[in-house]
């Protein structure tokens, strides 16, 4: 069943991918058990009766556009994605639960990348600041000695380029200082994006783990393709078989309550 792939193919495939969070989520225990997840993608493949390359190949191009979509988000000041703001994607929604993964992953690259310039910058400076030395070094046995006579009746003026070498060291020092300051502000940004992930994956690992939310987010790709009537309709049937659910739920640890204090009373 080979070749191109429905719409409502594309939504039960990202429906069984996240209910399987060992496939996309790096905090998972099975993450980096290629036994496991292979296990989890011919599950996949078996639903949906396809080859697991080619699923393979359709999720990896839903994740990456995903990963677009997310990275375009506009961001607060402080940082965090505009909360209301909607993509014109339509998978947008569905693939919601990877955006935590995409920005952690995102903020880790840029925090290489930016800690590998650091260390350019570190070696340009340190570099910059040991020749400078020198340049003042040079200028000491390079100026003309003066005989006594000279000395009182004319002084001979030093070369500018030289006059200004104490300057330059100081412009150098303020530079290394600037650098320093950089590097700090870079510092503290690293922590408030690190403790927003964190902050963000405690309720993101609270859905992932949740057997009860997996189900949930099963029967989407189901409901979109209702009427909003028969959606109404639906959502009335569940709220009351949920409803009478949890009331027998209560009844029954209100009587076990009850008995259990009677059953205290008599044995005083």
């Amino acid at each position: 069943m080979a070749g191109t792939i429905s719409r409502k193919d594309r939504e039960v495939l990202i429906s069984e991918i996240q209910s399987r969070p060992a496939i996309w989520n790096d905090a998972d225990p099975n993450y980096k058990s290629s036994v496991y997840v292979d296990k989890k993608w011919r599950e996949i493949a078996q639903i949906m009766r396809r080859q697991v390359a080619e699923i393979k190949s359709k999720w990896k191009n839903l994740r990456s556009k995903m990963r677009k979509e997310v990275l375009k988000m506009p961001k607060t000041s402080s940082g965090d994605p505009v909360k209301g703001w909607k993509s014109s994607w339509e998978y947008f929604d569905m693939m919601y639960f990877l955006k935590n993964v995409i920005l952690a992953a995102h903020a880790a690259s840029s925090l290489t990348t930016c800690q590998n310039s650091e260390d350019e910058s570190d070696g340009d400076t340190t570099m910059h600041i040991e020749e400078k030395p020198c340049e003042l070094h040079s200028s000491l046995f390079d100026a003309p000695v003066l005989s006594p006579d000279s000395e009182h009746s004319h002084h001979s003026p030093v070369p500018s380029n030289r006059q200004n070498s104490p300057s330059k060291r100081k412009c150098s020092k303020r530079q290394y200082d600037q650098v320093d300051m950089e590097r700090l502000e870079l510092e503290n940004k690293k922590i408030q994006i690190l403790q927003q992930i964190s902050e963000a994956d405690k309720q993101f690992m609270q859905n992932a783990t949740s057997t009860d939310y997996h189900f949930l987010m099963s029967l989407l790709p189901f409901m979109e393709h209702l009427t909003l009537s028969e959606k109404l309709d639906l959502r009335e049937k569940l709220q009351k078989h949920v409803s009478d659910a949890y009331k027998k739920h209560e009844q029954m640890q209100s009587t076990s309550t009850s008995y259990n204090h009677e059953f205290s009373i008599g044995t005083q």
